[in-house]
Order: structure tokens, then C-alpha cells, then sequence
């Protein structure tokens, strides 16, 4: 996107480091039409083998990373004559399954916030869009350790829960937002959920 494109590396889980990025955001274009919250961590543990890190560092970024962003964002979309707010949740929601259990739970709760807030927002022309993607070709995985990985892996094909070879690319997901978005302003697409075609 070139110079279209502004790059904030931001730890979404900080409150200020989310303030700040939206005012540079400001700084830059003068207004904020879209948010759009993406970032997410799962962490691969049993419930009971959970480390404190582990559970804080996925409700952190996870509930309270789009806790913020809204918090931050809905006074100048608001401003801008409305806009649209879009949340990225997991399949993981409807088939939750063991050592991602935790991650499923922040989402269940993002699926929640994101039902309340269409209703809270809708008056002032903010519509909140929901978005359920199955498992997407993405570093999500990148930095799980791998002896817990393995058990997990073990694990899920005694289950039959994954297929490594059975997901969607993000460029498929973000096409889905894009569609859902350019909806006139009259309509809200309030659900959109996409899975591999070979999926469960």
C-alpha cells in the first residue's frame, strides 16, 4: 500500500500504547472509519497446567485488546458519521477442544461483546460485524513450544479435531471482511462465518 499504509507496532493489551495509536491514526488521516480487531494469542496448555502468563497474556490480548480499541475508537467513528467495527473470532467458539481451551473462552467472550455492542451502537450509525473464521494459513502457531505442541498434536488427531492441510488463506478472510463492509450503509452484515470447504 505504500505511503496509503501507516505501520504502529502496538501491544493491544496496554491501554496507552492503544490510545496512542489511535491518535497517530488521527494525526495522519484527520478521522477513523473502520476498526478492525484482528490480534489474537492462543496459547497451547492443559487448564490445569496453565501458567499465569499463559492465561493473562491470551485475556489480555484477546478481551481487553478489543475492549480497548473499541473504548478508543467508538468517540471518533462517532465523530466521522459512523462507521464499523469488526471482530475476528474462531471457529474454536462452536468446537472448542482440549489444550486450546482458554483461547476458544476469550473468543466465546468477544462473540458476547460484539452481540451487546451492535445493540449499543447501532443509534449513532456504528455497526459491529462479526466475523468466525476456521483454522487460516497464519503464524499463529509460530511460537507455541514444542513438546506442548506435540502432545496437542497428538492429541487432536486421536480426536480427529484438525487437519493441518485443511485451512483457508488470510487473504480468503480478509476478502469476506471486505465484502461485508461494502455493504450500503442502510444494511449490517452481522455474522459472517468461513470455513475451509473441506472442514468440519
Amino acid at each position: 500500500l505504500g505511503d496509503s499504509a501507516l505501520a504502529i507496532p502496538t501491544d493491544v493489551s496496554v491501554a496507552s500504547q492503544v490510545e496512542a495509536a489511535v491518535s497517530q491514526v488521527l494525526e495522519r488521516w484527520g478521522r477513523l472509519d473502520i476498526l478492525v480487531n484482528n490480534a489474537a494469542i492462543g496459547r497451547i496448555h492443559r487448564i490445569e497446567d496453565a501458567s499465569d502468563e499463559d492465561l493473562t497474556l491470551q485475556v489480555g490480548v484477546n478481551v481487553l485488546g478489543p475492549l480497548y480499541t473499541i473504548r478508543a475508537s467508538v468517540p471518533h467513528l462517532r465523530a466521522a458519521g459512523g462507521g464499523d467495527i469488526v471482530n475476528v473470532s474462531s471457529d474454536s467458539v462452536e468446537r472448542p477442544f482440549a489444550y486450546l481451551v482458554t483461547y476458544a473462552a476469550t473468543k466465546g467472550a468477544l462473540e458476547t461483546l460484539s452481540q451487546g455492542l451492535r445493540e449499543e451502537l447501532a443509534p449513532e450509525g456504528i455497526r459491529v460485524i462479526l466475523v468466525r473464521s476456521g483454522p487460516a494459513l497464519t503464524s499463529f502457531a509460530a511460537n507455541w513450544e514444542p513438546e506442548a505442541a506435540g502432545r496437542a498434536f497428538a492429541q487432536w488427531e486421536v480426536d480427529a479435531r484438525l487437519d493441518p492441510t485443511c485451512v483457508v488463506a488470510p487473504e480468503t478472510v480478509a476478502s469476506a471482511i471486505a465484502g461485508a463492509l461494502s455493504q450500503p450503509r442502510e444494511a449490517t452484515v452481522h455474522f459472517v462465518d468461513i470455513r475451509p470447504t473441506r472442514g468440519k
